[in-house]
This record gives structure tokens, C-alpha cells and sequence, in this order.
């Protein structure tokens, strides 16, 4: 990019088409202090449309539509199900190896993300928390929650643990995600129905019923807020998307 060869990027432009928010994301995510980055155009969407709209977007998207949870609540976490040790604890635990991984990984994650944003390496931070994005989506998709029913005593139980998991995941990526893309962090909180007094970096207690003690969210009603968290910039791909789905 240079003033004299003319092929500049008018920032406003880029506001405008990717949001605030977005943009932002898009820089720290990409801007690695020790060198240059690459921008274009597709670059931007590419990643954008990935992280932001398809992978924690879906992500809430998922756990709370109507269909897989009716309630429009934070489901209860049942500890027989997922217990807090690994390997047979009796015949209603269903919990695998790759979800204590994931519970480790997302528990270790404000730590890591604090001390990565002390350090101004946003990039790393915003790079721990992608994974963990994409871990959580692999544990809903591991359990495809949408085969399960709230009728079947048997289903239940771990029906609800397994949203209560990925919505107690998708709280920590909100509140840490704040500094970096405000707008959107609120709008994700909101949609959970945490408040804003319960939104402090520096106290987040993740997945507190899992280490036996008692979850403030358990039980509460979601956020009224519907509609898509970042909407594809690829629209055409959306449309793809959309008509595979019909």
C-alpha cells in the first residue's frame, strides 16, 4: 500500500461495508506488531464472514433457536452427565475426552487472553479465542443437540448440559471479545441474558456448576434479541447457504 502509487484504502469505505466492529477485529487480528499485513478486499471478508458471522455467530445462532431450546432459557447442567472426572462414573455420564478438553481449554482462556492483551499482542489473543470458537462448535456438532428431545427422560438431561455448556463458552468469548469489538460483545451478552454488572474481565467464573458450585444463569430467561450477530458480507455465499438449507 502506498500514497504514491495511489492504491490507498479510504477507511470511512471500510467502516461503512465491514462495521466498526469489524474492521477493528479484522486489523488486530491480522496486525502482528513485528511485521506488515497483507490487505485486500477478499481478505477481509474471508475472514470476517468465517470467525465473526459463520463460526460464533452460528454458534449462537444454534443454541438458542427456538427449535433446540424451547424454553428461550439457560438449560440446567446435569453433573451426572458431565462429570467432573473423566472415565466411568456411571451409566448417565456422557461426556467424552475432546469435551474435558474443551472445559480446560475455554477455562484456561481469560487468563490467556488478559495476559496476551497486557502484552499488546491482540493478534494472539484474538487467536485463542477463535480456537476456542471453533472447539465449541465442534462439541455442538459432536452432540448434534437437534437429534436429541426435551421429552425423552433420557435425552434431557444431557440435552441441557450440553447447551448450558456451549452457552457458558459463547459468555466467555463475549465478555473477553469487549474490548475488541464492543458492539457486537454487547449485542452477544444481551442475547445470553447476562447484564451488564456481569460482564467484568475480571472476575469471569466459567462453568461454575461443572466445579460444583451454583451458576447465576442457570434457569434465567435469554435476552429477547433475535437476528443475526454479524450478517455475511458474502452475500452470495449466503444465498448458497440458504437455499441448500430449504
Amino acid at each position: 500500500m502506498s500514497k504514491s502509487l495511489g492504491n490507498v484504502v479510504d477507511p470511512r469505505t471500510c467502516l461503512d461495508r465491514y462495521t466498526v466492529d469489524g474492521f477493528r477485529y479484522f486489523l488486530l487480528r491480522q496486525g502482528v506488531p513485528n511485521w506488515d499485513c497483507d490487505y485486500y478486499e477478499e481478505k477481509v471478508v474471508k475472514l470476517l464472514d468465517a470467525e465473526l458471522a459463520d463460526a460464533l455467530g452460528g454458534l449462537l445462532n444454534r443454541c438458542t433457536a427456538r427449535r433446540i431450546n424451547p424454553s428461550g432459557t439457560y438449560p440446567a447442567f446435569c453433573a451426572t452427565c458431565f462429570p467432573r472426572e473423566p472415565g466411568p462414573a456411571g451409566p448417565s455420564a456422557r461426556a467424552g475426552a475432546e469435551d474435558y478438553a474443551l472445559v480446560s481449554a475455554v477455562a484456561a482462556l481469560p487468563r490467556q487472553v488478559a495476559d496476551h492483551y497486557a502484552n499488546f499482542q491482540i493478534y494472539k489473543a484474538l487467536e485463542a479465542l477463535s480456537s476456542g470458537v471453533r472447539q465449541t462448535n465442534g462439541f455442538v456438532q459432536r452432540h448434534a443437540p437437534w437429534k436429541l428431545s426435551w421429552e425423552s427422560p433420557g435425552d434431557a438431561p444431557w440435552l441441557g448440559t450440553v447447551l448450558h455448556v456451549a452457552l457458558e463458552c459463547l459468555r466467555i468469548f463475549g465478555t473477553l471479545l469487549q474490548p475488541v469489538t464492543p458492539s457486537l460483545a454487547d449485542q452477544l451478552l444481551s442475547r445470553l441474558g447476562v447484564s451488564a454488572a456481569e460482564r467484568g474481565l475480571g472476575e469471569l467464573a466459567f462453568l461454575p456448576r461443572f466445579y460444583g458450585h451454583p451458576c447465576p444463569f442457570e434457569g434465567r430467561r435469554l435476552g429477547p434479541e433475535t437476528g443475526l450477530l454479524f450478517p455475511r458480507l458474502d452475500q452470495s455465499r449466503a444465498r448458497l447457504v440458504k437455499a441448500h438449507r430449504t
